[in-house]
Formats: C-alpha cells, sequence, structure tokens
C-alpha cells in the first residue's frame, strides 16, 4: 500500500510538471526531489505547492516539508489538503504552548512574542542570520543574558525560515523586511535596571532608539512580558497614565529620558505620546503649554506638516480639558469655540491689537504679533516640532493653521506660507498701526540733542 501511495505521489509530480510544460530537470524540482531525498511521498504535495500554488520559495517549500513529515497525516487526505491549510498546521505548530524548547508568551494585533528556553528552540524559531545559531555563541549569550526572546510579526508566523530549514542559501539575507523577527536578550541587573542586546531579522544591531519606531515597540512589549505584564508597549508604558490604548499622559519623568527629549520645563505643562498599534508610526508627543503655544513634537528629524487634531479624539479632549482654567491667547479660539469666553470678552484682553474676520490678532511679544482663528470647526490645526526643534506650520492638503506669528521688525508672517485676503490685510493694518506709533514718537529739538539728553523709543 505504501508503495503504491509513493508511485502515486511520484505520478502527481510528473503530470503537474507536463501540464506547465516542464521536464523533470527543472531546477526546482531537482530541489524538491534533493529535498526529500528517498521520502517520495512527499514530492507530489510539494510539486503542487510549487507550480500550482506559486509557492516560490524553496525555502518556505523546506519548512513545510518539515511539519508536514512530523504531522502524521495521512497522505492520501493530505494531497487534497489546500494551502491555507497546510500554513494552519505550521502555524499551531510553532505556537503550540507544549512545546519545551520555546513558548508563545503573548499575542497582539501585530506580533508574536516567545520566550526561547533552549538551544534547539532558536535554532526553530530565530533568525539564520543570528550567530546564536551556533552551539557556542548560545551559550555565551545565555551566561551574559539569561532571557532569550523573539518577536515574529504575524503575517510571516506560518512561512519564517530558520536555522533548521534555511538549506538552499549558504548566507542568510533579509534586507528588505528587517522587521519580520527581531531577538532580544535580556538580563535583569541586581540594581533594579535592564541590560539588553537586540537583532533584527537581518541580524543588523538594535539601538532601540525611538526613532526605530517598529524596534522600539517591539523591545518595550518584551520589557514589559519579562517584567510579568502581557501588556503591548501601547497599553503599558512605565508608569504613565493610561488614557486609551496608544495614549499616555506622561506622569513618569524617565519617560522624558527614555524618548530622548527634554522634559518641560514648566511644571504647569501638560503632555501627551501617542504609540502606534501597528508599531509601524513615529510616536509623537502632545504638548500643551502654559506660557507658550500647543504643538505636537515627531520623536524624529524628519519634516513633517502641522497637527490635525480631530473633535472627539484623545487629542481634542486633552486640549478641551486643559483650556477650562484660563491660558494665553494661542488658545482663544478653542476657548471661544467652548463657550468658556466671548469675543467681545476677548476684545478687551489688553494684548488684543485689531481683526479681520474671523481672526484676532494679539501682541505675543516683543518681536511678534499672533494671530487665531477665532472660529474653529471640529478641528484644530497645530504645528508640528521635529527632535532637532524645526517647526513645522504648513499642511500639504491647504488647512491653515488655528494660529501664526507675524513677526513685528519684518512685518511678515513667520514660519508660514499663507497668502490669503485676510492674511494680507493683517499684515497692511499692522504697517499703518506700526507707521503711526512711529509718526507718535516725539523726536528731540536740537537744544536738546546739543545738551545731550536721550531719546527713548
Amino acid at each position: 500500500m505504501k508503495y503504491i501511495k509513493i508511485n502515486e505521489n511520484v505520478a502527481l509530480a510528473k503530470s503537474i510538471l507536463r501540464k506547465n510544460n516542464l521536464s523533470e530537470k527543472d531546477e526546482d524540482y531537482l530541489k524538491i526531489r534533493e529535498m526529500v531525498g528517498t521520502d517520495y511521498s512527499y514530492v507530489g504535495i510539494l510539486t503542487r505547492l510549487r507550480y500550482i500554488d506559486n509557492v516560490t520559495d524553496m525555502d518556505e517549500l523546506k519548512s513545510i516539508y518539515d511539519v508536514l513529515k512530523n504531522s502524521k497525516l495521512d497522505l492520501g487526505k493530505l494531497n487534497k489538503m489546500s494551502y491555507e491549510h497546510i500554513l494552519d498546521i505550521f502555524y499551531d505548530q510553532l505556537t503550540s504552548t507544549s512545546n519545551k524548547d520555546f513558548e508563545l508568551i503573548y499575542k497582539d494585533n501585530s506580533y508574536s512574542f516567545f520566550r526561547v528556553y533552549t538551544y534547539q528552540g532558536i535554532l526553530e524559531i530565530g533568525s539564520p542570520a543570528w550567530c546564536l545559531k551556533t552551539k557556542s555563541n548560545w551559550d555565551n549569550y545565555q551566561a551574559k543574558f539569561p532571557e532569550q526572546w523573539v518577536a515574529i510579526d504575524n503575517r510571516y508566523l506560518k512561512n519564517i525560515v530558520t536555522p533548521n530549514n534555511n538549506y538552499f542559501t549558504d548566507t542568510y539575507r533579509n534586507n528588505n523586511k528587517q522587521w519580520v523577527r527581531f531577538g532580544v536578550s535580556l538580563n535583569h541587573n541586581s540594581n533594579n535596571t535592564i541590560s539588553w542586546v537586540a537583532h533584527n531579522d537581518n541580524d543588523g544591531s538594535v539601538s532601540g532608539n525611538v526613532s526605530s519606531y517598529t524596534s522600539f515597540g517591539v523591545l518595550q512589549t518584551i520589557i514589559n512580558l519579562s517584567a510579568g505584564q502581557k501588556k503591548s508597549y501601547y497599553q503599558k508604558f512605565y508608569q504613565n497614565e493610561y488614557i486609551r490604548d496608544g495614549v499616555f499622559k506622561i506622569t513618569d519623568n524617565y519617560t522624558w529620558k527614555r524618548l530622548g527629549v527634554g522634559a518641560p520645563t514648566n511644571e504647569n505643562d501638560v503632555s501627551y505620546i501617542y504609540f502606534s498599534k501597528s508599531y509601524s508610526n513615529i510616536p509623537y508627543i502632545l504638548r500643551l503649554r502654559e506660557d507658550s503655544f500647543p504643538f505636537t513634537r515627531v520623536l524624529n528629524d524628519k519634516p513633517n506638516t502641522l497637527t490635525e487634531v480631530g473633535e472627539g479624539g484623545s487629542g481634542y479632549n486633552a486640549i478641551i480639558d486643559f483650556t477650562q482654567s484660563k491660558r494665553n491667547v494661542s488658545y482663544v479660539g478653542i476657548r471661544i469655540k467652548q463657550g468658556l469666553i466671548t469675543k467681545e470678552e476677548v476684545r478687551k484682553n489688553p494684548r488684543f491689537i485689531t481683526e479681520v474676520g474671523k481672526w484676532f490678532v494679539f501682541l505675543w511679544s516683543d518681536s511678534y504679533y499672533l494671530a487665531v482663528d477665532t472660529e474653529l470647526t471640529g478641528t484644530y490645526y497645530i504645528p508640528t516640532i521635529n527632535q532637532k526643534g524645526e517647526e513645522f506650520w504648513n499642511d500639504k492638503q491647504g488647512n491653515l493653521p488655528s494660529f501664526y506669528f507675524i513677526d513685528k521688525v519684518k512685518m511678515e508672517n513667520a514660519g508660514i506660507d499663507i497668502n490669503t485676503s485676510e492674511s494680507n490685510e493683517i499684515l497692511r493694518r499692522l504697517r499703518e498701526i506700526s507707521k503711526n506709533e512711529e509718526d507718535k514718537e516725539e523726536k528731540p529739538g536740537f537744544i536738546k540733542r546739543f545738551l545731550g539728553f536721550k531719546w527713548n523709543i
């Protein structure tokens, strides 16, 4: 009976080749024959996967073969299984909690996090690029970092390449999708700190800096798991106040050091941090300032446009909460929208200069005026500041900021390209006001200048 099944599988393989106008000397078919050796029972299904289901990655075929030959499935049923069903078998084995070599500790929407206990475990789940695939390096790491973790992108769980199934390349390379898998080695020190080293799937060293946002999130989640907290980094981030998944009010001072960002110098400032639940976006901080204007800070150096804070979202709600008490004039627009102050009351502000349509202009400092939109809709637009401290005020979609600065000396808009009838009228009025103020200045006569009297500007 077994002989008949073997012949059936070989015959199936040959028929598939004929239908695809291929000979038995086709390169991939020869690799399949080399892969199975004398185990001809799997020639048919692997040939079907390669030429009908179009599984072109031979490493994937090898990993499937390794799983199937250990699955003890009836070959007749196996030949009728779909590619998706076969991948489910692979996934079930990979995530089995009964595996003594590695264990699935936690899974969120993006990554599965495994604790690896043995050298055999790293061979089954680690990257072929890592030095841990050799026993001596595994032992060295274990001596310095007793906890070994592997995080795998959920989309690749069913066909991940490991040292145990990487047979067809001399050196494993993954230059394009290095985030597919991360390896993290941890040690809990006696002084209540953690030492760690981490690598991506291509064996690139992972810095843990927040600008490398995917690996940053993976590392922080593993730190949570190592501490017994089965929560993703967007659910627990040190001792900060949890608002909802991906949003924290920053209340833990260590957070600023971990993010590589200077902490606010004013204790009345309030800051929120936003994390990506998909691990695929840079974190950013919404900073609401007592003595300055609100802004978002992105934690990299790439240029960004101003931030849209939509009505009903956590950022908008945070701003509403912050503006309940009296704040500086940069918050006037949103205070009017919330009914906390009227336009008539705003006009009595000693810093109020003029108004053009919905725009109110205030004296901000010796160097700048501030123009504020006093008729906000459901969205609040605020500037973005990158890691270098550069400000971005223009929106690529053409939205105007909810406030912007005007240079008093140059008498032009500062840091923003805006050319509307309202903005031009504001500049015209400010130039006129400035000229009138200059004309009112009484210049000293000849006698006073001769006697050395000072002219106070």
